[in-house]
């Protein structure tokens, strides 16, 4: 006489088994979704701290513009980009954003091209104008101040081409950037 297991399930047909991997695929593509969703949202969190950043500190250079008849020096290279500089914070001798007089309480941040925190928001003098830029999401600057901001001829093609633009996904190539309010009131959309 055969014994029978009552532990034991019964051998699934075909079609069972093609439902149960066909409901861990949709389960799968779910969780990716709500995964590059979340990144998503990371990123447009991002820029638009970056942003309002950006719009921060040219209010800081436009006071600092009016209190002391200037703008203010750049720093040394930074890092990896070395034809980024970025705003003097100044000191006791010589006037910056931060100091003596505090038009920001410490020199922006961008997250983008150093998610540490340890690189500043680029900053670009020519011809009494200033252009601040951000890596942009892409983590890698495509702005070249030298060749794109030219205040006479504002704004350059090669600005407007090296500009992010959401629409093209949140990750996507370009730079964020504001000029003097002379100049320009905001990028292109």
């Amino acid at each position: 006489m055969a014994r029978h297991d009552a532990s034991a399930t019964p051998p699934r047909s075909w079609a069972e088994r093609i439902a149960f991997l066909v409901v861990v695929i949709v389960v799968v593509l779910i969780a990716g979704g709500l995964y590059q969703d979340l990144l998503d949202r990371a990123h447009r969190a991002y820029v638009e701290q970056i942003e309002e950043t950006l719009d921060t500190t040219g209010q800081a250079l436009e006071a600092f513009r009016q209190l002391y008849d200037a703008l203010p020096a750049t720093v040394p290279p930074q890092g990896k980009a070395a034809a980024v500089r970025s705003p003097d914070p100044g000191s006791a001798n010589r006037p910056g954003l931060t100091t003596p007089v505090a038009f920001l309480p410490v020199l922006p941040v961008d997250y983008f091209a150093d998610p540490r925190g340890g690189r500043l928001l680029a900053y670009h003098v020519h011809e009494g104008e200033w252009l601040l830029y951000s890596a942009g999401p892409d983590g890698h600057y495509d702005i070249d101040p030298e060749r794109d901001f030219l205040p006479a001829l504002f704004p350059l093609p090669s600005l407007i081409l090296a500009t992010y633009d959401p629409s093209n996904g949140t990750a996507s190539t370009g730079d964020l950037w504001r000029a003097s309010p002379r100049l320009a009131t905001a990028p292109p959309p």
